[in-house]
């Protein structure tokens, strides 16, 4: 495995994009002090360059190198939860590439647990840009196979580290003196933040707002190959989601795949995008997902930000 990590991180110094195994999903990274490869990845997913990219660190001190201030609030978060898959968004150094923050003056900062990151992001001697190794506003990829066919005519150098633990994007959020905003929901909950900033003595509110300071904010977005539809319930189509169906999608409303999730909510985050995609290589016209009650819960909140993003009609 020593003589891949060599490779990726040559490949790296040399300007070209890797697929990098995280937690989370797989990442498409460059080296953030090399510009034309952050231009690559843009390009390679065919990314707005109005979208930024989140810089990925080995821990703390090389965080500080990136953002130009470094809170208290920052400290007990990333004591907490890092390596892991929480991302904060902070006022970004004069030096870090306006490409990667799409020329905003925040930078969302982010130390992966995956051990072949890390290794890399060391070894390389810098922090790595890294979005989703997938096409944009497509399916996210959770194994290293899946970015081999994202990417088929592209010259991207995949490290595989196995499916990833976690399975969906990290919490990305937003830190002020009393508030702790959530522009993208994870796998790290309100929650779970605002416990571990009252165990270090600071009273926060947590909510959520959506920011274009974090990725995965648009309206469509980590779509399968085939339409996704979403229902309320457990029983049969009626009539008239039926012709629903067909009048707003143009397919057979009696020829779907239905997607199944674990009732906990972290084997159903594991397993989402790669559903997703199995789903989209079967037969059938578009995927069916009947919404039950447990997704209503917050520690579903992710999972179910995914699915609202990637569905084509949602029946409600």
């Amino acid at each position: 495995m020593q003589e891949q990590i060599d490779k990726a991180v040559d490949v790296l110094k040399s300007g070209g994009l890797i697929g990098l195994p995280t937690e989370t999903v797989y990442g498409l990274a460059a080296a953030i002090n090399i510009p034309q490869a952050v231009k690559k990845i843009f390009l390679l997913k065919e990314r707005p360059f109005f979208d930024p990219l989140i810089v990925h660190v080995t821990g703390i001190e090389q965080a500080k190198e990136v953002v130009a201030d470094w809170p208290q609030l920052a400290q007990v978060l990333a004591e907490k939860f890092w390596p892991g898959p929480l991302t904060i968004v902070l006022k970004k150094q004069l030096h870090i590439d306006s490409l990667i923050t799409a020329d905003l003056e925040t930078v969302g900062v982010r130390c992966p647990a995956h051990p072949l990151a890390q290794q890399v992001i060391s070894q390389a001697g810098v922090p790595l840009a890294a979005p989703s190794a997938n096409k944009f506003g497509k399916t996210s990829p959770t194994a290293a196979e899946h970015v081999r066919a994202e990417f088929t005519s592209e010259s991207v150098f995949v490290l595989d580290g196995g499916p990833c633990q976690i399975g969906v994007e990290s919490t990305v959020l937003g830190i002020n003196a009393t508030e702790v905003l959530i522009y993208r929901p994870g796998m790290v909950s309100a929650e779970q933040i605002a416990q571990a900033a009252k165990g270090a003595g600071i009273e926060v509110k947590v909510s959520y707002l959506s920011s274009m300071a974090s990725p995965g904010n648009f309206k469509e977005h980590y779509m399968p190959r085939k339409p996704l539809v979403i229902k309320k319930g457990q029983g049969q189509l009626t009539t008239g989601q039926r012709e629903n169906i067909s009048t707003r999608l143009g397919v057979r409303p009696e020829h779907f795949v239905e997607l199944k999730l674990p009732q906990e909510a972290a084997l159903a985050a594991r397993v989402l995008y790669a559903e997703f995609r199995r789903l989209a290589d079967q037969e059938g016209d578009y995927i069916l997902y009947s919404v039950g009650d447990t997704l209503l819960d917050e520690q579903f909140a992710a999972i179910w930000d995914r699915l609202n993003r990637a569905a084509s009609l949602m029946l409600f």
